[in-house]
């Protein structure tokens, strides 16, 4: 490597790009991280972004200081962009981190959670205006788990499995533990207010239909 590049740089860049998730414990760049963690959490405390690592859990991501409230920080344009989640997508992410919490509270030893895609699609349907449509539903929880793959919270470990007993596909996804820090007191709050906005749209809805009557 150039020799006026830190060894870390790599680290950032990734880090820019999204959460790291410890792969193995052979992970060159999860190892690269906690060796430099000082000089990589200085680097970016210089430009008001905290970096958050969790060793237990094996993960890591950038959070953008607070600029309502560090006054030294509310000039600065947003680089650590904010991920806008639907009424859905909070579900599941709330579904998907209390299935993590049982697990652990569970007598398996397994090193990670695994959950199936029709399992997943079970537990959501019940929170679905749309479950009655069974392909419309599929279709959606496929972009949703897509997202989520991207953003790091979950991991599709066989892209090619298939379920014989339904003639379709049932991919296997890895619940990364990151999703602890996703559902965290603030994302329950605003979730909440969001389903109340959100019924409170349906309800109004509603009555409009039936004054239309």
């Amino acid at each position: 490597m150039n020799r006026d590049i830190n060894e870390w740089a790599v680290v950032c860049i990734k880090l820019l790009q999204g959460p790291i998730i410890r792969k193995n414990e052979q992970d060159k760049t999860w190892n690269l991280l906690l060796r430099n963690r000082s000089y990589i959490d200085n680097y970016f405390a210089t430009i008001g972004i905290t970096l958050l690592v969790e060793e237990s859990d094996g993960y890591a991501f950038l959070r953008q200081k607070n600029e309502n409230i560090d006054e030294d920080f509310e000039s600065l344009p947003r680089l650590i962009r904010k991920v806008r989640l639907s009424v859905e997508e909070s579900f599941l992410c709330v579904i998907l981190r209390e299935a993590l919490d049982y697990f652990e509270s569970s007598d398996d030893f397994s090193e990670i959670f695994t959950m199936k895609e029709n399992e997943i699609m079970e537990r959501l349907k019940n929170y679905s205006p749309e479950y009655t449509d069974e392909l419309k539903f599929q279709n959606k929880l496929k972009q949703y788990l897509n997202k989520f793959e991207d953003l790091g919270y979950v991991e599709n470990l066989s892209k090619k499995e298939f379920d014989d007993s339904q003639n379709e596909r049932n991919d296997i996804y890895k619940i990364n533990k990151i999703i602890r820090a996703i559902v965290s007191p603030e994302f329950l709050e605003d979730f909440r207010n969001k389903l109340v906005e959100h019924n409170n749209m349906i309800k109004h809805e509603n009555e409009q239909e039936e004054n239309n009557e």
